[in-house]
């Protein structure tokens, strides 16, 4: 029996509660996952949140990519073996970023980009990453820099088992989901989603529990 999952939307604490609360449910029944994900990402913690639940799952988990997968959403594409996507599917990679002021903060964040590289040299070869690239990991995290991958890159690097070509109504069905640029502006018009919390805030809430 299937259960289909959707991580349509940016990750904030109350998306990653849900999306682990449907992996845990599916776990206890012994049922077979599928996520389909068309996400800009979002918060780092809510989303490492994620992660754990996306390894910690013993059932069979297939991520599926619609739209996009940017930031956070392909970091836990990167903690799953099976991922496939549509020919229209993109794919963004930067280092974790957040406000953070104080020492502590940012060793915070230090840390979690260390680990989130270890996972990416792990995951790919990094001869075929720079390759395919024109950037080698380590400048990736050292430099800040910015990725855009479509789907034949993604899967060339093994990010992706699967392509599945979508016909002509299927492309324009999609063709607003890879929109990359709408992302900021909804993020800009409609009230109700949170602001990124700060590390430094972050770091205060760890300590005080």
């Amino acid at each position: 029996m299937k259960k289909l999952l959707f991580l349509y939307s940016q990750i904030w604490d109350f998306v990653a509660e849900t999306f682990i609360q449907g992996l845990n449910d599916a776990d206890e029944e012994d049922q077979e996952v599928v996520v389909r994900i068309n996400s800009p990402g979002g918060s780092v913690f809510a989303g490492w949140g994620m992660v754990a639940a996306v390894t910690e799952f013993t059932g069979k988990l297939k991520l599926k990519v619609d739209g996009v997968a940017a930031s956070m959403a392909f970091y836990i594409l990167l903690f799953n073996a099976d991922n496939e996507c549509s020919d229209i599917s993109r794919f963004m990679v930067h280092p974790a970023s957040g406000s953070a002021n104080s020492n502590e903060a940012k060793q915070l964040l230090a840390d979690v980009n260390k680990d989130l590289k270890a996972k990416m040299k792990e995951r790919f070869d990094p001869l075929l990453f720079e390759k395919t690239t024109g950037i080698t990991i380590d400048n990736l995290f050292k430099d800040n820099i910015t990725i855009w991958l479509d789907a034949k890159q993604a899967k060339k690097l093994t990010l992706i088992k699967k392509i599945n070509r979508l016909n002509t109504a299927e492309q324009k069905a999609f063709s607003s989901l890879v929109a990359c640029g709408s992302f900021e502006e909804e993020q800009e018009t409609h009230e109700e989603v949170p602001k990124p919390v700060s590390w430094d805030n972050i770091l205060s809430n760890i300590q005080n529990n």
